[in-house]
């Protein structure tokens, strides 16, 4: 009995895989592309029983893969250095081992999935196109070479870790979030609608946040955001937890020069500041003043946090710093009592028994 619905079981599972790349195999992008099954004794990119057909993929510039749940093996190995044009996924898979080459006309990764991990590092030859639907998409490995990134798709989020030094630049597209979580080149670049940059590692070039767009440091992976040149244009956001920089409420470490104009300030978090309290939002090194200013807050303005005052200043901490300090609320003067009717009539019926008493004094 076990090994019959053991039996049916398999059969099932790859019935489905069957159906499944059936239906892959048509509306994939690229009817040549190599489908992963993952039916083979180990996790290889070079073992011919993962991929359908039988037969592992050449290396070259030209080669298209495609990645598709359910398979029964999900982390794949890349077991030797390979060059690909393209890679699609439909599914949580996470790949590892050895690097991955994009080359070839238009090199791209096409997604969907909730979380997908891409520990290898990754090479690239011409700028790497990324985009899915609502997903998410980590490349851990580092990225060299001599192309760009853009990165594309609505309420999609992608995480850079590792140490990258690709030439080409980031553009981050509309409803897009970035999250760099290590060390990331310029220029990033944010220009369309509703886009996101924010994490606490280093992006060692300019940084340009125009338009409709956020400036988030700190987002998701708590801390300090570091940063070449800073033009910020959008609007800068803010969590306040507390009074730890980095940790509880998030910060932008600039390099370069900083430029405000056009930008906006935007505060959130459920810290109530108390007097005295200092939040460095962007600390500028050097002795290069800021340009411009937060939209309708010009030096010492003041805006509001659960109810608290905060002072706004772009000359505070060494002298070049974008600042918050929470100030103590104005009490109102006290306003002199004027004496009612009543109290007028005591004050004269003293002063009268006063004047008896000294008159008599001075008749005797």
């Amino acid at each position: 009995m076990g090994e019959s619905v053991k039996s049916i079981r398999g059969c099932a599972l790859r019935c489905l895989l069957a159906a499944s790349l059936v239906l892959l195999a048509a509306f994939t992008r690229d009817a040549s592309a190599q489908i992963w099954t993952g039916l083979g004794a180990d996790d290889n990119w070079s073992t011919g029983a993962n991929w359908l057909g039988g037969t592992a993929p050449a290396s070259s510039s030209t080669t298209s893969l495609t990645f598709q749940a359910p398979a029964p093996r999900q982390s794949t190995v890349v077991d030797a250095p390979w060059t690909v044009n393209q890679m699609v996924i439909f599914g949580g898979f996470q790949f590892s081992g050895q690097p991955i080459t994009f080359a070839g006309t238009n090199p791209h990764i096409q997604f969907s999935a909730l979380s997908i991990t891409i520990a290898n590092p990754i090479v690239l030859t011409a700028g790497l196109d990324l985009f899915a639907p609502p997903s998410g998409l980590e490349l851990d490995g580092g990225i060299t070479g001599t192309g760009g990134l853009g990165l594309g798709g609505l309420t999609v989020r992608y995480t850079l870790r590792g140490v990258s030094t690709y030439t080409g630049g980031t553009a981050v597209g509309p409803g897009t979030t970035l999250i760099v979580g290590g060390t990331v080149p310029g220029p990033v670049t944010l220009t369309s609608a509703n886009a996101v940059l924010g994490g606490a590692g280093t992006i060692s070039g300019p940084v340009i946040v125009n338009g409709s767009t956020s400036f988030a440091p700190g987002a998701v992976i708590a801390g300090i955001l570091d940063v070449g040149d800073l033009t910020l244009a959008g609007n800068m956001l803010v969590t306040i937890a507390g009074t730890a920089q980095g940790t509880q409420y998030s910060s932008a470490s600039v390099a370069g020069t900083v430029d405000l104009t056009g930008s906006s300030l935007s505060l959130s978090g459920t810290y109530v500041p108390v007097p005295g309290d200092v939040f460095t939002l962007i600390a500028n090194d050097a002795t290069d003043p800021v340009v411009g200013t937060f939209a309708g807050l010009p030096e010492g303005a003041t805006v509001n946090l659960n109810g608290m005052t905060l002072r706004l200043s772009y000359v505070g901490g060494t002298g070049n710093d974008v600042t918050l300090t929470a100030v103590a609320p104005v009490v109102p003067a006290a306003i002199p009592q004027v004496p009612t009717l009543s109290e007028w009539a005591l004050v004269l019926l003293a002063m009268g028994v006063l004047a008896a008493g000294a008159s008599r004094v001075r008749r005797r």
